[in-house]
Parts: C-alpha cells; structure tokens; sequence
C-alpha cells in the first residue's frame, strides 16, 4: 500500500501521521468521514497514478499558486466586504477561482479580483467562448458574465 501525504506540517509523516491527525484511533467519532464526504462530493482527479481530492486543485491553471488559491465548494456563494456574515455581499459566486489575500489588505481585493477575472476570461477565449465576458459586479446579486456581445473587457 502506498504511503501517503496529508500534511505541509513536519509532524509525523506517513500512515501513523494520518492516524493521529484524524484520530483513528477512536474511527466512529473521527472528523475525517465529515470531512471526506465532502471533498469526494467535489470529486477526485487521477493523474500518472496520483489522485488529488478535490479535483479542482488538479486542474488549476499553471499560472495559480496552489496555497494562495481557493474554490467555493458549491454555486452561488456570498463574496462578503469583510470577514463575517455580518458583511455586506458584494457578489454571488459560482465555482469562481479565487486568490487568497491577507484581510486586511483591503486595496489589494480589487487588483487580485480583476486578475482573477481577467484569468477567467482568458480560460472562456481558450474553450472558444469568448462571449462569455466576466464583470465587475455594480449591484447585489448580479453574475460575473456579461453577456453583451459588444463588451471590451476583458482581452
């Protein structure tokens, strides 16, 4: 059996890392099944005999950084102004590739959501949809793409 990788931390490696991390010793109230339900609900890819859970970070584009990135888990998410459910939502998203950045640098939001867009963008143009054109939201609830055929933004 293959050994196995679950953790960036330099604590016990392999197998009986794994065990002590999830607590298997004691199975029936371990967090790991909670926890797996839901990766395996967003898939598993399969590459050269390795497998990724879930799937998306296996298919991010070369250009994200893995540990900067993440992924709503399921469509129409709030994107809220600040880190609580208090915030105002400033968009819904659907499977949105997003970038993760230090709360409180709230200048840096805007730059790293219009790159992200722009990334968006590009992926649409390379599956032959350029039509499809992300936006930056000026009302809640509003979709990211803007479906205007004679939309400039983004090339």
């Amino acid at each position: 059996m293959p050994d196995i990788e679950y953790s960036l931390d330099v604590g016990i490696p392999g197998k009986a890392g794994f065990a002590k991390e999830w607590d298997l010793i004691h199975p029936a109230s371990s967090n790991l099944w909670v926890e797996l339900d839901l990766a395996l609900s967003l898939g598993c890819a399969l590459d050269r005999g390795e497998a990724s859970i879930p799937y998306m970070y296996a298919r991010l584009p070369q250009s994200r950084d893995v540990f900067a990135t993440t992924m709503p888990g399921r469509p129409r998410v709030n994107l809220r102004a600040g880190p609580n459910t208090d915030s105002a939502v400033v968009a819904l998203l659907d499977w949105d590739i997003l970038t993760v950045i230090d709360e409180k640098d709230s200048a840096q939001f805007p730059v790293v959501y219009k790159a992200a867009l722009e990334s968006c963008y590009s992926c649409h143009k390379s599956v032959g949809r350029p039509y499809l054109r992300p936006q930056i939201p000026k009302t809640v609830p509003q979709t990211i793409v803007n479906l205007d055929p004679a939309a400039t933004w983004p090339q």
